[in-house]
């Protein structure tokens, strides 16, 4: 198991997507940070309202008063950042079908579930790389754009509770992608299908819960499933009830995404 988790990790470092899809996560911080900043100098009347197809409402407060940098960490991780990290998780999974490692490392006698979860972990420690560079790249556009004057030890502490729990549930959505990846094979259906359940599969619980509402069933589903728990983490104040829940729910689904893998992975062929 070691020497799996090691060339994991060395095939991770080596692996171009990584730094690809780490380098999307900033240009998006760059792109989101840029246009507050643009909002702002409209507020501000440096630039006329209008230019570059933004408009603002002139007159109010600053945007960098009503968007402070927990609201900016929260919308990154409720939008963007789980649909990049899906689509690393594809690429890195795919290619070793598509370069025949997986082949050579089954062959070599490791059992079939001790190679999946070793590159299950591989992968996570890859998404959470990616997320925790987003997150660095965030605080340093506070930095140079705003000179920090927001960040404090009780902010920082507060992204850093956020930040935690966010890997957690990252590492369960990985587990899911991963699952989805290695029974797909392919590169277009794996990305189609995780892009697909990460932009839709909200309205597919809120359908849901509609309908256990309508045969007065007291159940809501978004409250365990991943995503909408991704969406609805709170920013500081997490209140025990939505911890235990978030905790709990991230295993189960890790457990069941590793252990669904990892059957399929030991009845496959292997090409």
């Amino acid at each position: 198991m070691f020497n799996l988790l090691k060339g994991e990790i060395y095939k991770l470092w080596r692996s171009k997507s990584l730094y690809i899809c780490s380098a999307v996560m900033l240009v998006f911080v760059l792109l989101l940070y840029g246009m507050f900043s643009l909002a702002d100098m409209m507020q501000q009347g440096e630039v006329a309202n209008g230019s570059y197809g933004l408009t603002v409402n002139e007159g109010v407060t600053s945007v960098w008063d009503e968007m402070g940098i927990p609201y900016i960490v929260q919308m990154m991780f409720s939008s963007i950042s789980a649909l990049i990290v899906a689509i690393f998780v594809s690429i890195y999974v795919f290619g070793d079908y598509a370069n025949g490692a997986i082949k050579n490392v089954v062959g070599k006698g490791y059992s079939r579930g001790t190679v999946f979860l070793s590159k299950f972990v591989g992968t996570v420690v890859g998404t959470a790389v990616m997320q925790i560079v987003m997150v660095l790249g965030l605080l340093i556009c506070e930095v140079i754009i705003l000179g920090g004057r927001r960040l404090n030890v009780d902010v920082l502490v507060e992204i850093s509770g956020y930040v935690a729990m966010q890997l957690l549930l990252g590492a369960a959505l990985t587990a899911i992608v991963v699952t989805i990846s290695q029974v797909c094979r392919n590169l277009g259906a794996g990305i189609a299908i995780s892009a697909c359940m990460i932009m839709f599969s909200s309205f597919a619980t809120a359908g849901i819960n509609a309908l256990l509402k309508f045969m007065d069933m007291n159940v809501n589903v978004c409250e365990y499933w991943i995503l909408d728990l991704i969406s609805e983490c709170p920013m500081g104040n997490m209140d025990n009830s939505f911890l235990v829940r978030a905790v709990v729910c991230a295993i189960v689904w890790s457990v069941v995404a590793i252990g669904v893998g990892a059957i399929h992975f030991r009845k496959a062929d292997v090409k």
